[in-house]
């Protein structure tokens, strides 16, 4: 159901407060593809809050960030 809400949405933040769940349930490559998704959106309601989980996902992930970041 919150997949169907955030495609819906016109703004980001419902996607980042997914990846916020994902983190809490220690599904980092979830959390990632969800933050991905927020931060494409844009319009969010704090853009440095989204790439802050970004990077720390990234990092957990031992992955690099995209250079957007």
């Amino acid at each position: 159901m919150l997949d169907l809400l955030c495609r819906k949405s016109s703004s980001g933040d419902l996607e980042v407060n997914l990846a916020r769940h994902h983190l809490a349930c220690h599904e980092w490559g979830r959390a990632r593809i969800a933050l991905e998704r927020g931060l494409a959106k844009g319009r969010l309601s704090d853009p440095e809050q989204a790439r802050m989980l970004m990077r720390d996902v990234c990092n957990r992930l031992g992955v690099r960030c995209s250079k957007k970041l």
